[in-house]
């Protein structure tokens, strides 16, 4: 399982293709109330990232900060699959996710750490 997550990590976005289109995230979020992540989907993350209106202090942009800061790390490390010269606040990660993940509806099956690494990668690569 850690080889697997570890090769969507380093992984191109091109090189992920999904076999079905799947359902926007608009869709897959509530109007108010919560949203069970425990599918751990790229989707589900997307859907509580909308329910909670991109909130610093919710879920959604705690996940993302923790991804974010673990993925700067990496690249000030020297690792091309970390992020670099990445200039963000806990408050803007969502609005970069939600972005990616708009665009990428083939790509919301993948895990919620997978899904948010590429979008970050994809924002802030290490060259």
């Amino acid at each position: 399982m850690l080889t697997s997550l570890a090769i969507l990590l380093v992984a191109p976005p091109s090189v992920l293709r999904a076999e079905e289109k799947p359902a926007s995230i608009e869709q897959g979020a509530p109007n108010g109330g919560s949203v069970d992540v425990t599918d751990r989907t790229t989707r589900s993350l997307a859907a509580a990232c909308l329910a909670e209106q991109g909130e610093a202090s919710g879920w959604c942009s705690a996940y993302l900060m923790g991804v974010a800061d673990t993925l700067t790390a990496l690249g000030i490390g020297g690792a091309k699959d970390g992020i670099c010269d990445a200039d963000y606040t806990i408050g803007s990660l969502a609005e970069t996710f939600l972005t990616w993940a708009r665009a990428n509806d083939s790509l919301l099956r993948l895990d919620m750490l997978a899904g948010v690494s590429l979008a970050f990668r994809q924002r802030w690569p290490c060259r």
